[in-house]
């Protein structure tokens, strides 16, 4: 039986290797862990980690000056990553998918386009897809590039689920010519920001 006192522990710790270890614990015991609901909120407390990574690129006439990394926000990013694969398991999954949006509101960016990503495994498992949709759509207008490329493929995910859901052919092609779409979208995206990174010295990833 996994204990879940001691994995709440490590979420709470000063340690940040134990909060690590608290992420990794929570996403793979999520199914068997009894009180969903504080698991669920111990990710949430852990994507809000106080170590932040920052990433900072600007232009000083002669040239680009180039950014601080902090190694560990990856207790943040693998939090979200752990929310999804959780989320099909939250007894609440409407009031789950309200807390993943809120994150998407979040001051890192690393946090908003992860949760971008997870978002799109998550819709088939909300009661309200007409509002989920255009959540998904809303971050498409994000400034962040990183967050338009995850919410974009997001939405070709969620495009070809509906086709598997589609009642008729002329939907079902429809869902398809949408999903390649919205897959283009986030090729062009990533070019755009390849370049980006390329000019600034940066590689995200």
């Amino acid at each position: 039986m996994v204990d879940q006192v001691e994995i709440h522990r490590k979420v709470v710790s000063d340690d940040v290797k134990e909060r690590r270890e608290a992420v990794d614990q929570l996403r793979d015991n999520f199914v068997d862990l009894l009180d969903k609901k504080e698991a669920w909120e111990d990710l949430i407390r852990l994507t809000r980690d106080d170590y932040r990574w920052g990433v900072r690129c600007w232009h000083n006439i002669k040239h680009w000056l180039t950014l601080t990394w902090n190694e560990d926000s990856v207790v943040r990013w693998r939090a979200v990553d752990a929310l999804g694969s959780a989320f099909q398991y939250v007894p609440d999954k409407d009031v789950a998918w309200e807390d993943l949006i809120r994150m998407t509101w979040n001051e890192d960016s690393v946090v908003r386009w992860n949760v971008a990503g997870v978002l799109g495994s998550a819709f088939q498992y909300v009661s309200d897809k007409d509002k989920a949709w255009e959540d998904l759509i809303r971050m498409t207008g994000e400034e962040d590039g990183d967050v338009r490329v995850f919410a974009n493929y997001s939405l070709g995910r969620v495009s070809i689920f509906k086709a598997t859901e589609a009642e008729s052919e002329k939907d079902f092609r429809k869902y398809l010519k949408d999903s390649v779409e919205f897959f283009g979208k986030t090729k062009q995206q990533h070019v755009v920001n390849n370049m980006w990174s390329t000019t600034c010295g940066v590689s995200k990833g």
